[in-house]
């Protein structure tokens, strides 16, 4: 939720700040909003399938000790 609110977001460098501080960089706003968000779905799918991945074999390797020990 924090990655799609706009209130109080502000550009990262000053190079971005003083372009999107005029009239046609708040039109080009949206767009390199959106932008990011595309850059961020990549690295946060293989993070969420690392993440399952890992939790799903400990679950399995917790049920095999089970399992064996009694």
């Amino acid at each position: 939720m924090l990655l799609l609110s706009e209130a109080g977001t502000r550009a990262q460098c000053a190079m971005c700040r003083l372009s999107l501080a005029s009239p046609e960089g708040q039109l080009l706003a949206g767009p390199l909003r959106a932008g990011i968000i595309v850059l961020l779905i990549a690295p946060l799918a293989v993070f969420a399938i690392v993440a399952f991945a890992a939790i799903r074999s400990r679950r399995r390797l917790d049920a095999v000790r089970r399992a064996n020990h009694g």
